[in-house]
């Protein structure tokens, strides 16, 4: 799957975490996993350089919001257990033009 641009797994019961691997899927560039039951901490995702739109909102994730996320052109992290400060680099983001973080603890 190392040629894989769009990976979208919507509405399902999915759950426990996002299975992670740092050095695969280096052209991703969409992940939507939206409305699923997924839990844990947020990754940093630093490690996929070409990822721009990322919808996780409506799962189960707790854990502060990693400021690596400031690279994306669209974040949606809206209803899940998010806590913490939000990352001022979200905020300075040179390329982050949509950005949904209600609903969170």
């Amino acid at each position: 799957l190392d040629q894989l641009k769009d990976f979208q797994v919507d509405g399902n019961k999915f759950n426990g975490t996002i299975p992670f691997c740092p050095t695969c899927n280096q052209n991703l560039e969409i992940l939507f996993a939206k409305r699923n039951l997924f839990s844990g901490t947020l990754p940093s995702l630093s490690t996929l350089p070409k990822l721009r739109l990322l919808a996780l909102h409506r799962n189960r994730f707790a854990g502060t919001i990693p400021a690596s996320l400031s690279n994306l052109s669209a974040l949606s992290l809206h209803s899940n257990f998010l806590t913490g400060t939000i990352p001022p680099e979200l905020f300075s983001s040179q390329t982050l033009g949509i950005l949904f973080l209600g609903n969170n603890s």
